[in-house]
């Protein structure tokens, strides 16, 4: 039987130096239990790499499942390089890296609506 491997990448954003390193050994150590070649990884930030791998379907969806436990440590997303187009990143960071919710900051600052609280 013929096994289709796709490209992926892996896309992992971290909030400080302990989780990036805990979450990018994390990856490796599992990329290693599967067999899974990392023909390479492009570091797009302090805390930020892409992560690009070839595997089949059912390793995809093994590796998200195994991946799933950082979520509370780090951004994470695995997607096939086919379907990216990378132009701009907009990531919901909110109460995560900045501590606040950006929709108060923009009410304080420039609506001022009482109004605000209720979405």
């Amino acid at each position: 039987m013929i096994h289709k491997h796709f490209s992926f990448v892996l896309t992992l954003v971290a909030i400080n130096k302990k989780n990036f390193e805990e979450c990018y050994f994390f990856i490796q150590k599992i990329f290693i239990e599967r067999n899974i070649s990392i023909p390479f990884s492009k570091k797009l930030s302090r805390y930020v790499v892409d992560i690009y791998f070839n595997c089949e379907p059912k390793e995809y969806n093994l590796m998200k499942k195994k991946i799933y436990p950082l979520k509370n440590k780090a951004d994470l997303l695995i997607q096939k390089v086919e379907n990216r187009k990378k132009h701009l990143i907009a990531c919901d960071m909110d109460m995560t890296i900045i501590n606040v919710e950006t929709i108060n900051l923009i009410n304080d600052n420039l609506l001022q609506n009482s109004q605000i609280s209720n979405i």
